[in-house]
């Protein structure tokens, strides 16, 4: 007994409703005949006879579908029959908003199309009628609407048959002998060896199909459903490269989106307790010992330590909380009035923190709040095509996939202030040491974006990164016109500028690139009204010295994990508090290409 593939099937037939009843929302109609279907295999006929069709899964609430689409279940199966050589089902629709809306094109004979989903256990091949199969033994699964009938000849059982998804089989007449004593020479046809070594070919191709699609889905975790869903339905290994690079993509815009979204350090509170919030009471609370005066900055406190776990010795700073938007009390210059901010920027302590940051300015991504390590998917080498001859084959080339993983690097700073600014009451004298401690961690954290060595506790930043562009000055500290066009190619060469491009560099070199001519007669300057090459030039000392930088910054990702913690330590002689400033932070480049260096 032999076996052939078929996998799932279907076949259309025209609606033909032999009852409706608008009022339970049911149609009874015709849903498979013993008409031959033209298949990859031969004609196939499904007896109708009651022994042959198994009813059962039809008969236990199966779904009525559209288009055969699993996830699209328009209504469902109340009872199925087999009678007159013919397969009738009553199908009740939903009353989603789905199921109405292709239950009133059938009302209104605008879908006439019903087609059935099957599987095929046994056939038998009927002897002397060429390529005819009858399925003795076969199961519908499923019935659906459809807007256009499918071509039988390449439907879902053609695309399926050697895929091992359901093997059916086939019952062979015996072939009689016949004898005849003639000279002329017979020749043989092995038809059995022919049939086995294309099942044992098609067995070859399935077991490649599905090596190739566990290799791909093994380089990253979030591709093992797709890759099961892929053996299952017998996607071939193109389309499953197609849509893994679609589910990477999500992916990692997901991920983006959780760890942004996700901020422990965040506390929900109305405009009027914002305004109750006082940075100074908090500290002179910690730096005594004694709460009994700050006890709603007590519960905020709290309120962050019971999601990042609890300080060492000091108080977190809430993300959210816009002391520059205070009313200011102000008197007389002398007594205060000189401490007024004009046109402060920061809304919160993290936007005022990325205000201060000339890589957020860019279009870094500042993920704040994280909690543990970070791992983003990315794609690191895209599905390579190729030209082939007619009937060549093309060198496998799928995608490889990677991630960007970041973990917590410790940042501690301090600020000092004064006895006398410590009995300020003044908000505005608050708003004043809250951008000192916003520029302190920015100054630090710009720094590592940009020159982090990855080593002695830093992170990794640009210049740092591996695979990046890179462009050597033949003369240091003073590129020639021709070298910086150099460090543009470097990006440009590779595709990937995936962003608006930015310049990057130290005050000396910036200064330099001012005065420095790009040829002998035109008068012109590699540097230009803040712009190289068309694209703004940033200046900022947390460049290293000599050093100049091109990219997309939105493929830069600054990390922050927790909250800003605050200790305080007081001196006995002279009053001055001292403010210890911790928080944890890593650096990450999504795509190292779309930067370059030139130095």
């Amino acid at each position: 007994m032999k076996k052939i593939k078929t996998g799932d099937l279907t076949r259309v037939i025209e609606l033909d409703r032999a009852a409706l009843n608008e009022d339970r929302r049911t149609v009874e109609m015709s849903f498979s005949s013993e008409e031959p279907v033209e298949r990859w295999f031969g004609d196939e006929v499904l007896s109708h006879s009651p022994e042959s069709v198994r009813m059962s899964r039809l008969n236990d609430s199966a779904p009525l579908l559209w288009n055969h689409e699993i996830g699209d279940v328009i209504g469902v199966v109340e009872n199925a029959r087999i009678e007159n050589g013919r397969g009738y089902a009553t199908v009740r629709f939903s009353k989603s908003q789905r199921g109405e809306e292709v239950y009133q094109d059938v009302l209104d004979e605008i879908i006439k199309n019903v087609s059935v989903g099957y599987r095929i256990h046994e056939m038998n091949q009927v002897e002397d009628e060429g390529e005819r199969f009858v399925a003795s033994d076969w199961e519908p699964h499923e019935i659906s609407m459809v807007s256009v009938p499918a071509d039988q000849t390449v439907g879902v059982g053609r695309s399926k048959e050697v895929l091992g998804v359901h093997e059916t089989r086939v019952i062979t007449p015996e072939i009689k002998q016949e004898t005849t004593m003639t000279e002329e020479v017979k020749t043989e046809v092995d038809v059995s060896a022919i049939q086995e070594s294309a099942r044992a070919e098609a067995l070859q191709d399935e077991r490649a199909r599905n090596d190739a699609i566990t290799k791909i889905a093994g380089q990253a975790d979030y591709l093992r459903d797709l890759a099961d869903e892929a053996r299952t339905t017998g996607m071939s290994v193109a389309q499953f490269n197609e849509k893994a690079v679609e589910v990477a993509i999500a992916q990692s815009k997901r991920s983006q989106e959780q760890v942004i979204e996700n901020n422990p350090a965040r506390v929900d509170m109305t405009p009027k307790e914002e305004k109750r919030y006082s940075l100074f009471r908090a500290i002179t609370a910690q730096a005594s010992g004694d709460w009994t005066e700050a006890g709603f900055e007590r519960e905020v406190h709290d309120d962050i330590a019971g999601r990042v776990g609890p300080s060492s010795q000091g108080f977190y700073l809430p993300t959210n909380i816009g002391w520059g938007k205070r009313d200011l009390t102000v008197g007389t210059d002398n007594a205060g009035g000189y401490l007024r901010p004009t046109d402060h920027m920061g809304d919160s302590f993290i936007e005022n923190l990325k205000a201060n940051m000339v890589t957020a300015g860019l279009g870094a991504q500042v993920m704040s709040g994280l909690s543990g390590n970070v791992a983003i998917p990315k794609i690191a080498t895209g599905t390579t095509v190729y030209w082939v001859a007619e009937d060549g084959a093309p060198t496998e080339g799928q995608p490889v996939f990677a991630q960007l993983t970041m973990s917590p690097k410790n940042l501690a700073a301090y600020v000092q202030i004064s006895r006398n600014l410590v009995l300020q009451s003044d908000p505005s004298v608050e708003a004043m040491v809250q951008d000192d401690i916003s520029r302190a961690i920015a100054v630090a954290i710009d720094a590592a974006a940009l020159a982090g060595s990855g080593s002695s506790n830093q992170p990794t930043g640009i210049i740092s990164t591996t695979g990046i562009g890179s462009v050597s000055f033949s003369s240091g500290g003073a590129p020639t016109f021709a070298e910086i066009v150099s460090v543009e190619s470097a990006i440009t060469v590779d595709n990937a500028v995936t962003g608006d491009l930015n310049w990057v560099t130290h005050p000396t070199l910036g200064g330099t690139l001012n005065t420095t001519t790009k040829d002998s007669g035109s008068g012109r300057f590699v540097s230009e009204d803040g712009q190289i090459l068309g694209y703004p030039v940033s200046i900022t000392s947390s460049c290293t010295s000599g050093n100049i930088v091109l990219g997309s910054f939105n493929e830069l990702i600054v990390g922050q994990w927790g909250a800003v913690e605050v200790i305080t330590d007081r001196s006995a002689t002279t009053g001055q508090l001292t403010l210890g400033l911790h928080t944890a932070v890593d650096i990450g480049v999504r795509h190292a290409e779309a930067f370059a260096k030139g130095a």
